[in-house]
């Protein structure tokens, strides 16, 4: 708890300076940045007793961090929903692959979790930028 709190002394009025001062690239940096941190440590606490695979969480984090820097550089646009459709193609592909090998199949809640924290998340922080 300690640790939070010190946290967000420090990150709250990092943060409300970054809005303000900082051009929109860099802050898309920074949020995409924070989103994939926050996507692995949801992969996480949401599979707790599930081994992870660094494939599994590779891409919603990479999704996740280019979603809100892709907003912040290129702005809205079809290009953005693209990143979503390649997350979930390649998540699907990994589990296909993987269902194959006995000892290191992903299971598909897995899977599932990494779409809502490669998707969702990114989308819900993006709104910062906006």
């Amino acid at each position: 708890m300690k640790k939070r709190v010190i946290t967000a002394l420090i990150g709250a009025p990092l943060t409300i300076i970054l809005c303000i001062w900082a051009p929109l690239w860099l802050f898309g940096l920074v949020v995409g940045a924070l989103c994939a941190i926050a996507t692995a440590e949801f992969m996480r606490c949401v599979n707790s007793k599930v081994k992870l695979h660094r494939r599994t969480v590779f891409w919603p984090m990479a999704s996740a961090f280019a979603m809100p820097f892709w907003l912040a550089v290129r702005g809205e646009g079809a290009s953005l929903y693209t990143l979503s459709y390649y997350l979930f193609f390649m998540l699907f592909l990994e589990y296909i692959v993987s269902y194959e090998r006995k000892d290191d199949r992903m299971d598909l809640p897995l899977i599932l979790a990494g779409l809502v924290s490669g998707m969702v998340m990114p989308i819900m922080l993006s709104s910062l930028i906006r």
